[in-house]
Formats: structure tokens, sequence, C-alpha cells
């Protein structure tokens, strides 16, 4: 089933994007159009990202087997303990 979300940013956020989607060709006239997009365009694949992407690099960075959403779990621990950095 495709999920699509529909996500609110800060506007520092949306300045850091700005050049990196506009070398790709998108623009906010691109309302459909997906951020993070499959190689050969269309939506991406969790299971694909998960093996080709995340796997390799949390391996190369020695936190193998660290999932997305620990790092979403981890700000919010730091942020309510008063560690965040």
């Amino acid at each position: 089933m495709l999920v699509i979300r529909a996500l609110s940013m800060p506007e520092a956020l949306v300045d850091i994007l700005a050049d990196p989607l506009a070398r790709a060709g998108l623009t906010g006239a691109n309302a459909d159009s997906s951020v993070f997009s499959a190689p050969g365009g269309g939506h991406s694949s969790y299971a694909n990202y998960r093996g080709r992407r995340w796997q390799p690099a949390t391996t190369k960075a020695g936190v193998a087997g660290v999932g997305f959403h620990d790092l979403g779990r981890t700000a919010t621990t730091q942020l309510v303990l008063g560690t965040w950095s």
C-alpha cells in the first residue's frame, strides 16, 4: 500500500532543501512530486531503501541495527532530558 505523507517543516529547512530540489527540477508548483524518490523516479520502496542505503550506512557508521525511527526517539529523549547539544 502506498502511503504519501505531507510534512510541515521550519523555514530554515525549506531554505536548506530549496537548492537541491531546484537542481532536481522541483519547485513549489510540484506539490504532487516526491522529495525522496526511487533512483529511476517514482515512489521509493521502504524495503529497497533499507537494504540498499540504510543498512550499509549504519554498518559503515558503526551503528548497525539502528532503525530510522530510532533517530527521532533519541532526539526526543535528549530534548526531554535537556541533553541536546
